[in-house]
Order: C-alpha cells, then structure tokens, then sequence
C-alpha cells in the first residue's frame, strides 16, 4: 500500500475509490501504473550479445560497416556520434542496453566514463580491413567550426565542402560566444567520407 500511497499523492487522490474512478474513466493508465511497480529484469552481458546477435541476423540488409566484433557475428551495431570513429582509428566497442554495440574512438571520454562505471560491457571490436578497402562505404564524421560572425558565412562553408564533393549529411543549430570583444559563431556539421584522411 506504501507504494500506491505515493502514486495518489502524486495525482491528488484521497482514496483507493477515486483511484479506481480514474482508471475507470480513463483519467489515469493502468498500463503505467503497472509499470510503475514492475521489476526490471537486469540481463548479464552474455544475454545481451546473444539478444543483438539474434537482432543482427534477423537484419535484412547486412551492414557494411566494416567492423568484427570479437567472439559475435553479426551483431548489431552502431557508431557513437559523440567521437565520429572512422576507419583508421583505435576503436572499442561498448555493449549497450537494447541498442547493441556502440562503436568508439579509444580515446573518446564519454566510452572512458562508460567502462569505468560498467566495465564489463566493454568488448572487443576492430576494423575488418578487407571490407573496408572493397567497398565505397562512407562514415559520418561530425565536426564544429569556429568563425568570426559575418553575413555569408555558413554559405562559404557549405561551398568549400561541396568543392571536395563531401556529402553534408547534417548541419546542427549554430552558437554564438564572445570573445575579445569578438563574435564568433559555431556551426555544426556531420559529413560522410571514407576515412580520416579524406578530410
């Protein structure tokens, strides 16, 4: 009953009568009143690879992205937008909850953090060089440029990229900062290339 008592108090109901009312009429979910008071099944790594495997073969389309995965085949799999690793760089994989395998650079702060609070999610991962250098598959590399803030200037730089045929796939908000009585502005772009050295 102690944890009802907080669930009515939450939406302002006296009684068990008037929490029965709200269901009734549709007032309130039952669905996630349940859920509510559900026990979460805490899965163990091996589950989890076995889960994602099963989720990878079920695919239609195998991916091309060019990396193995130690011990699994198959699996799915993501790149982390937060350090945009591309083929070339130190990478590690990190066994997510429900979203396979975070792809990440090495040295990527956010995977540091993750393994030091979890370390055994973390799983061996690396480039599979033959797929790599047999196929046109391009990664998205995110990166921010700074400039001085002037009309034009976001036009300029959609101009240069297009000059080396890189493929835009995203542009994020800009920001303006101050500094030494400067305005800068900082716009944020995600391209698709190859490898590091194309851009």
């Amino acid at each position: 009953m102690k944890e009802y008592s907080f669930y009515m108090k939450k939406f302002n109901i006296s009684t068990m009568d008037l929490l029965y009312y709200k269901f009734a009429v549709g007032d309130l979910s039952l669905d996630g009143f349940l859920n509510k008071f559900e026990t979460k099944e805490e899965k163990n790594l091996n589950q989890v690879l076995e889960e994602e495997t099963e989720k990878g073969n079920k695919r239609k389309e195998k991916s091309h992205g060019g990396i193995k995965i130690s011990g699994t085949e198959n699996t799915m799999y993501r790149f982390a937008k937060c350090c945009s690793p591309l083929p070339g760089d130190d990478i590690r994989g990190y066994v997510t909850r429900g979203r396979g395998i975070a792809i990440h650079r090495s040295d990527c702060q956010n995977y540091q953090t993750l393994v030091e609070r979890e370390p055994g999610r973390e799983i061996e991962v690396y480039w599979d060089e033959e797929v790599i250098n047999s196929n046109a598959t391009k990664y998205q590399y995110n990166f921010t440029v700074k400039a001085i803030e002037r009309n034009g200037i976001l036009l300029d730089i959609i101009r240069i990229l297009n000059e080396y045929k890189d493929g835009i796939s995203k542009r994020k908000h800009k920001t303006k900062t101050r500094e030494n009585g400067n305005r800068y502005v900082l716009l944020h772009f995600g391209i698709m290339i190859r490898k590091r050295d194309d851009f």
